[in-house]
């Protein structure tokens, strides 16, 4: 299990949409994978919003990467959050795994990063 923490701002002065959330990373042995969402969305209207969703996917390594196929989402019945508030991974989206210390890694995609500490 990985773990990480992202908090994100965005806009400008006036309409700025704020997310804070936790990220946990479970990898198996059987090519099978989830990313667990859980946090707060603070959109132009200001309101905090509750993001809990889950990603499920097959994995296929290569290396050090993997490719993500087979994408499910699963979004908690307290999740209010608006659908597009948040999106990490997609089908044929590659998650590449480089190691930074021995109990930390950063996963990147094309469009993010985040440094995960492994548990």
């Amino acid at each position: 299990m990985c773990c990480g923490e992202v908090r994100v701002s965005e806009g400008n002065e006036k309409y700025k949409i704020r997310k804070e959330y936790d990220v946990n990373v479970y990898l198996s042995d059987k090519n099978r994978a989830l990313i667990f969402i859980d946090g707060v969305f603070i959109g132009e209207d200001d309101i905090p919003r509750t993001i809990q969703r889950t990603f499920s996917f097959d994995s296929v390594w290569n290396e050090n990467r993997l490719l993500v196929k087979n994408v499910a989402l699963d979004k908690n019945p307290e999740d209010n959050a608006p659908d597009d508030a948040f999106s990490m991974i997609g089908e044929n989206d590659i998650l590449e795994f480089e190691m930074l210390t021995r109990d930390v890694y950063l996963i990147s995609t094309a469009w993010s990063k985040l440094a995960c500490n492994i548990r």
